[in-house]
């Protein structure tokens, strides 16, 4: 069994990650992922120039806050007694990213913390959550941070 947890760095997905270690086998394999989302630039602001490859710094900004976020989540997992969490970290659109890694590395749930924003909020804003629990094909462990 492979289980993933989806991060943002946020209280909400730090709080599904214990919830998740509390009442999930901690023997499976655990994995970790986060992405930066560089938000309305996209995620293919590369190019050239003399043939080396350049990397837009709002991207490089996104994957190194992804790339905290990653390593603090596998610590927490470490001290909630999962004994070797792998972490993965990524850049782009946070719904259909989260998705296409799950497929490539054969996720068979996939945890989530809610931010709770509401029905309005969700319009709004949008929700990764929401878009989750509809797409993905196996099961999704969401979690809730009640105030």
């Amino acid at each position: 069994m492979h289980i993933l947890i989806a991060t943002d760095g946020s209280d909400e997905a730090l709080h599904a990650l214990h919830e998740a270690a509390r009442v999930l086998n901690k023997e499976a394999t655990w994995s970790v992922l986060a992405v930066g989302d560089p938000g309305p630039l996209g995620s293919d602001l590369g190019y050239f120039e003399s043939g080396a490859p350049i990397i837009h710094p709002a991207i490089e900004a996104a994957r190194s806050e992804a790339e905290t976020y990653a390593q603090a989540a596998c610590a927490a997992l470490i001290q909630a007694g999962v004994a070797q969490p792998y972490h993965h970290v990524a850049v782009g659109d946070p719904a259909s990213t989260i998705l296409s890694e799950c497929t490539r590395l054969g996720v068979d749930i996939l945890v989530v913390g809610s931010h709770g924003r509401g029905w309005m909020g969700r319009l709004l804003l949008g929700s990764v959550s929401d878009s989750l629990i509809h797409s993905f094909k196996g099961a999704v462990f969401l979690s809730r941070k009640r105030p």
